[in-house]
């Protein structure tokens, strides 16, 4: 019995020494799926390699790996990278108890972008459609309280959607015809608080080469309606100068044309001739 526990004692302790200078060793990285993600965070990672201790640490960038968890082989860590500044950050591994931290790898941040636009570049919107607004979708989630965009000259409201990551202005009326538009988005930040250059888009619209002098009423019209139109006035607050000049009859100087009375500028008769003074 005495020389079994002499025997045994030997190999114990051997084992224990062992098992003490594995521990005193760094993990081995062999590979990072997927080895890049959005600057702002939130990637889900798997690290392959071995000797990852209970209590080992990753930091990506210096910055410790979230939600961190190693299989019981040690063969494996799955987290969560936080956010870090764009370009290629250094991932490190170490044990508690190691000397050295493992040998690097890599993983890239992606930067902020914005990658669509409702309107492209240079863009002339055609004389009838009625645009009254711009947007910009990001490549990545941001901070909703970040980003505002607004257009030089032209009044409205800036509203940003968290599901499609897309900013809009929204103009309180149609963009007036023959005219030149620059958009901005201004101080957008990703999620770990970097903030991407200004961004312009430059748009116009198509000019009206004549206006009319003749407006045959549509159904669903108002004096506000017509006087708000590209070939009109574009401005609704005119319609008073159509209702003025429409309250006693008048026939074109070539007879083709005569003009309607109107009695409540609200209510129009579909067909009714209306004469646009200039």
């Amino acid at each position: 019995m005495k020389g079994n526990i002499r025997i045994l004692v030997p190999v114990f302790l051997l084992i224990l020494l062992l098992a003490m200078g594995c521990a005193k060793k760094p993990p081995i990285m062999t590979s990072i799926v997927p080895n890049r993600g959005p600057s702002g965070g939130g990637t889900q990672i798997r690290i392959v390699g071995q000797n990852f201790k209970v209590g080992a640490t990753v930091t990506v960038g210096g910055k410790p790996l979230l939600n961190m968890s190693i299989n019981t082989e040690g063969t494996e860590v799955t987290g969560i990278v936080p956010g870090g500044t764009p370009g290629t950050q250094q991932v490190i591994a170490n044990n508690l108890k190691a000397k050295e931290p493992s040998l690097p790898l890599t993983f890239t941040y992606e930067e902020l972008k914005i990658v669509n636009t409702s309107l492209a570049e240079g863009t002339e919107i055609p004389i009838g459609e009625k645009v009254n607004q711009v947007s910009a979708s990001f490549s990545q989630d941001i901070d909703p309280a970040s980003v505002s965009m607004s257009i030089d000259g032209v009044t409205g409201q800036s509203a940003y959607d968290a599901a499609t990551k897309t900013v809009t202005f929204i103009a309180d009326q149609p963009f007036k015809s023959g005219a030149s538009f620059q958009a901005k988005v201004t101080g957008a930040k990703d999620m770990a608080g970097n903030v991407i250059p200004d961004y312009s888009i430059n748009f116009s619209t198509q000019k009206i080469q004549q206006k009319v002098q003749w407006y045959t009423v549509q159904a669903g019209d108002t004096l506000p309606i017509i006087a708000a139109k590209p070939e009109v006035y574009e401005d609704e607050s005119k319609w008073r100068l159509i209702y003025n000049a429409n309250q006693d009859e008048f026939i074109s100087p070539d007879g083709k044309h005569g003009n309607d009375i109107i009695n409540d500028y609200r209510h129009l008769k579909p067909g009714m001739t209306l004469y646009i003074p200039q």
